[in-house]
């Protein structure tokens, strides 16, 4: 895969169930099947773009969206190196897939309110009073517990 060869060996490439950067250990995981479409091409390259943007980790849920479009403005930069071309009705779902999920963990579990964290992932409603905290990870459930 020429994605994988450009990029090796400064970063590592594990075949694994999703696409994902985890900067701890400078591992790119990938879907090995969906390689042979544009659109697994293009994640894999946005999980690229990402190491290359230096992403480690995010403050607020704000900056993570924003490092999101980032690396998607990177990815649209290097896709024409790889023979892609971004598509961007493609980009707009996994960014309004953050966007889903995001507005999810800020919700109010009892009144559905949204809110604001008052402390990295705590979060209080200031309609009803619930407290909870919620998860970074998105492949988890929004939901951690109640506080």
């Amino acid at each position: 895969m020429d994605i994988i060869t450009a990029y090796t060996p400064e970063l590592e490439f594990v075949a694994g169930g999703y696409f994902a950067y985890n900067a701890a250990d400078e591992v790119v995981y990938f879907i090995e099947d969906h390689l042979d479409m544009e659109q697994g091409r293009l994640a894999l390259l946005h999980e690229v773009s990402h190491a290359l943007l230096g992403h480690f980790h995010y403050g607020s849920d704000y900056e993570l969206l924003f490092m999101e479009v980032l690396a998607w403005h990177k990815t649209k930069n290097l896709a024409p190196r790889f023979g892609l071309e971004l598509d961007d009705l493609f980009v707009r779902e996994c960014i309004d897939s953050y966007d889903r999920w995001l507005t999810d963990r800020a919700s109010c579990p009892d009144c559905n309110n949204l809110c604001l964290p008052k402390s990295g992932h705590d979060f209080r409603c200031f309609v009803c009073g619930c407290q909870w905290q919620a998860s970074s990870d998105r492949t988890n459930s929004v939901l951690i517990s109640r506080l």
